[in-house]
């Protein structure tokens, strides 16, 4: 797992894609840790989350926008597929992508 981190940093890539159906965030982050944060998540997270889920992954998050034009992210483009994020996103299970831009997005 310290391998997904230091890609990640070595990238560096400060940004995740959180997206469901209609709807996507871009998410700045500024810290990658694989132990469970002491502070600096919701409450709710103790009673909710905890007791019925394991991450392996946690992310520091410093900014979430919603990108209101989905097409944008027809710029970003998959390492593995080299195909838009939303087209590897339709057809796949993967938890995450690595990825690059084809031009300058501004969200």
């Amino acid at each position: 797992m310290i391998r997904r981190k230091q890609t990640m940093v070595t990238e560096d890539s400060k940004y995740l894609l959180l997206k469901k159906p209609g709807n996507a965030y871009i998410c700045e982050f500024e810290d990658i840790s694989e132990e469970t944060p002491n502070s600096g998540y919701p409450e709710y997270y103790k009673t909710e989350i905890f007791p019925n889920r394991q991450f392996s992954i946690w992310f520091k998050l410093i900014s979430i926008k919603e990108i209101n034009n989905i097409d944008l992210l027809n710029h970003v483009i998959t390492k593995s597929s080299l195909n838009p994020i939303l087209e590897s996103t339709a057809r796949s299970i993967a938890p995450h992508f690595f990825t690059f831009t084809k031009e300058e997005i501004d969200f």
